[in-house]
């Protein structure tokens, strides 16, 4: 995974805690801070998911890279994998071409996701072009809706606005110890 980038081709079409929920959670009964609370929570899930390493929710994401890994598997950040859209790959002379969804299979139950070679099969011969020739798309988060994330994100990205709504000039002590902490849990998931 070291000479590959990810890049978001579909982002989540919401976000995993409510703005009703955060509101309630700060005790506010107005309308008067509803887009910066909006944009906290955009923020902490943006942090929560870059800190666990999962995508919460759904999204398509693209991964390119520098050529065919030896070892006949591609490893795939941001689980949990739910498809894979497509591997594809450019030619010599740029043009692009897909591979057959039967040469490769999703091994989805793992973390990082993989796809991996199928029984008996290579990966194309072709002569790649030089700069990201390898693209692999597919679909990773728990679900499409904020009740399919595991609760503990959830609260921890409530914690996260929290911090940040009350904290809006400066962090005292024991809010910056509040978001170690919360940082901590987060990173605790990764697992691979």
């Amino acid at each position: 995974m070291n000479d590959s980038q990810v890049r978001v081709i579909t982002p989540p079409a919401t976000e995993p805690v409510t703005l009703a929920e955060a509101k309630v959670d700060l005790r506010v009964d107005h309308t008067d801070d509803d887009a910066l609370i909006t944009g906290l929570i955009v923020a902490a899930r943006a942090e929560a998911e870059l800190l666990s390493r999962r995508a919460l929710i759904n999204r398509t994401l693209e991964m390119s890279l520098c050529g065919w890994p030896s070892t006949g598997k591609i490893y795939l950040p941001y689980p949990p994998v739910v498809s894979v859209t497509s591997v594809t790959y450019y030619d010599i002379n740029n043009v692009l071409q897909t591979m057959t969804a039967g040469d490769y299979i999703l091994i989805a139950d793992v973390e990082p996701g993989v796809v991996a070679l199928g029984y008996n099969k290579t990966w194309p011969t072709a002569s790649l072009r030089e700069v990201s020739p390898v693209r692999v798309r597919w679909v990773a988060g728990y679900g499409a809706e904020a009740s399919d994330v595991p609760n503990r994100y959830q609260v921890l990205i409530r914690s996260l606005v929290a911090v940040r709504y009350e904290s809006r000039d400066e962090l005292a002590p024991a809010q910056e110890r509040q978001l170690a902490n919360i940082r901590a849990a987060l990173q605790m998931e990764w697992g691979w």
